[in-house]
């Protein structure tokens, strides 16, 4: 059960952290970036429980 619930995780939290950098990086507005940015704090703290 343990193994199942990283699995998604580790496919979730690099959707969070790619996604969200490109994002940030094409960014055309402070509210977007702000946007990105959080996503991508959201992915890192995926990051943690599932190491």
């Amino acid at each position: 059960m343990d193994k199942t619930g990283r699995l998604k995780m580790f496919l979730l939290d690099p959707y969070f952290l790619v996604v969200s950098a490109v994002g940030a990086a094409l960014s055309t507005h402070l509210g977007m970036l702000v946007g990105f940015r959080l996503r991508m704090g959201t992915g890192a703290g995926l990051d943690f429980p599932v190491l």
